[in-house]
């Protein structure tokens, strides 16, 4: 790089990183936000973490939480932070697909991403997704590292990108059959309409005769011997702490015939590396018949041997349960029945049409395949937020008649990521960014292509949309980010919590600022059906219960310090408290009703000074 392009380089960096960082903890913790803050708070209290793949995702990004947390104390700041810096050190990263695209386009695609509605709003929440992106582009550049000139950086970043999707989140397996696909449909393109190329590509040699031997002999042996590891590491862990058993994860039995199936699938991995181990001496990487380059086989053995071993320590809750590493699998029976079911995360208002024929909805197999429709919500949202990358889509098609080969690759792989997600029922507005990352290079390539193929000074015209473009997604990010971060009309904003939510947890915390030991002695009750991130946000009280909706279904003293309870059902509650309370109206995320909040006049006067109880219970009336 030159000096301009390393200080444009950095500028662009910076930028992501204060829009990510700055008023982080503006927007309330959503929902999920506050289930992974509670998670972390039970593997404080147990020791690891207990995935169970009928509920969440992959155990990293719990772990990584579970750190931030303990170093910087339970606040937004701390739980936001990873995905902050995991989120600018992928707009840093893009600048490495210099290589492959030229620094035009990876600078045009980091600014991109670095002002992005979507990649900031969900860069600044403590979810999933922003890791997925992360690995997805560092598999991505580790490919097509692969293709043309094979590295130990490129090895790692392979084996590293698909070990982070694999312990991040299940769709994994949707992004590792695209990239296959992809590779597939790209060469078989290429015969037809063959596609420049940033460099010549380097064939690798493979001795598959040595690599298969080496295979069938190391295998038994290493199934073996993990039958042997998993009957000791059982035995050893047997009085360890479990979950409560109202608790997903709790550690049972598993049978002979799930340890047989594990042990020799676990066999099956780890002979691949010892196999490409005998490989390295035998396979070469050459260029022509006169001069070859070793292949690093060792990297590729070390890098196997660390994803498997961080696989297993993050699924196991490193190794206390065991169990958890069968989620691995486990996942896809239960995430497929759940994509196709939708569970309430449907988007029917953008269905277009089913992808079986009516004619045949009742044949056979493709029955159950009726519940897939092509549906354009994903579009939708691109056109609502992101046209960028909208110019990214629409320039896919240029790939089919030539261009850049790897963006012709990345062209296919992110229109068959965007359909088949297109045709899954369940649809949350995060996974956007994991969908849209490919359309940023590609809109970056529709940009320079104008440029390089206009004449004159029409050429001017592609600097003029790029300006309208990256002005849209400033003004986008602005609104969205920094102003509507709550408004149920916000696409992006779903079942946000709202910051109405503050007038009941903001008077809870103050009474702590000011009473430290009050955490000790206060009592609560959250009569909600649904209620995070409440939860999370007042961990620190011990003393609190959470009961179902319906006045049938709370206990039977209500009186409380504090108290959350539907508007609908505040008059029953009413008519059972004997305490002065103040009551604020309060709405918790859309999908609600509204709420009240009551805090106990004895308790809650120093946080209320001068302030009168809006409730008197002798001020009801008499029968």
């Amino acid at each position: 790089m030159t000096r301009r392009q390393i200080t444009i380089s950095v500028l662009i960096i910076l930028l992501a990183a204060v829009v990510r960082l700055v008023f982080l903890d503006v927007k309330p913790p959503h929902f999920d936000e506050g289930i992974n803050g509670w998670w972390c708070d039970q593997m404080a209290k147990q020791g690891y973490y207990a995935y169970d793949p009928d509920n969440y995702h992959g155990p990293l990004h719990f772990y990584v939480l579970r750190v931030f947390l303990s170093a910087f104390g339970r606040n937004l700041w701390a739980l936001r932070m990873p995905t902050v810096l995991v989120g600018t050190l992928t707009v840093g990263f893009l600048f490495s697909f210099t290589r492959f695209f030229g620094y035009r386009i990876t600078a045009l695609a980091a600014l991109a991403m670095a002002i992005s509605p979507g990649f900031i709003f969900y860069g600044r929440y403590a979810i999933h997704e922003t890791w997925l992106v992360f690995f997805l582009i560092l598999t991505f550049w580790g490919v097509l590292g692969w293709h043309y000139r094979v590295t130990p950086g490129s090895v790692w970043a392979t084996v590293l990108g698909i070990t982070g999707m694999i312990l991040t989140k299940e769709t994994y397996a949707i992004h590792l059959v695209a990239f296959a696909a992809a590779a597939l449909l790209s060469w078989v393109i290429g015969k037809i309409i063959p596609a420049t190329q940033p460099e010549a590509p380097t064939p690798i040699k493979v001795p598959w005769q040595t690599f298969t031997l080496g295979t069938l002999i190391s295998w038994p042996i290493f199934a073996l011997g993990f039958g042997l590891i998993w009957f000791l590491i059982s035995h050893a862990t047997a009085n360890a702490a479990t979950v409560a058993p109202d608790e997903p994860g709790e550690i049972t039995n598993i049978s002979f015939v799930q340890v047989g199936a594990l042990c020799i699938f676990t066999g099956m991995l780890i002979a691949i590396p010892v196999a490409i181990l005998f490989c390295r001496r035998a396979a070469t990487r050459s260029g022509s018949q006169d001069q070859g380059t070793d292949f690093p086989w060792l990297h590729l053995f070390g890098a196997l041997l660390l994803g498997y071993f961080l696989i297993l320590f993050f699924y196991s809750g490193n190794f206390l349960n065991p169990k958890g590493v069968l989620g691995i699998f486990e996942t896809f029976k239960t995430w497929t029945k759940t994509g196709v079911d939708s569970a309430g995360h449907g988007k029917p208002a953008y269905d277009l049409f089913s992808l079986v024929p009516h004619p045949l909805r009742h044949f056979g197999p493709l029955a159950t395949l009726v519940r897939l429709k092509l549906n354009w919500y994903w579009v939708g949202l691109m056109l609502t937020y992101e046209w960028f990358s909208v110019l990214g889509l629409a320039f896919a098609v240029r790939y089919l008649f030539g261009g850049n080969s790897p963006l012709r690759y990345l062209a296919i792989y992110g229109v068959g990521v965007l359909f088949v997600y297109s045709i899954i029922p369940y649809k949350t507005p995060w996974c956007i960014i994991s969908i849209d990352w490919p359309f940023l290079f590609l809109g970056a390539a529709a940009l320079v292509f104008l440029w390089d193929n206009l004449p004159g000074l029409m050429r001017f015209a592609s600097v003029a949309i790029g300006l309208f473009l990256f002005g849209h997604l400033a003004y986008k990010s602005y609104g969205l980010n920094f102003v509507h971060y709550d408004d149920p009309k916000e696409l992006y904003a779903y079942v946000q919590t709202y910051r109405d939510y503050r007038k009941f947890v903001d008077p809870i915390l103050q009474k702590l600022k000011l009473d430290p030991s009050a955490k000790h002695h206060l009592h609560g009750l959250i009569l909600l059906e649904s209620y995070f991130p409440i939860p999370w946000v007042i961990d620190e009280i011990r003393d609190v219960g959470y009961y179902a909706e319906g006045e049938d279904k709370w206990p039977k003293d209500l009186d409380s310090d504090f108290i959350a309870v539907l508007d609908s059902d505040s008059q029953d509650l009413e008519d059972r408290l004997t305490k002065k309370y103040f009551v604020e109206t309060f709405r918790l995320r859309d999908g609600m009703d509204p709420c009240k909040a009551y805090f106990k006049y004895d308790t809650f006067k120093d946080v209320f000074p001068g302030r009168q109880p809006e409730f008197d219970p002798s001020n009801r009336p008499q029968e």
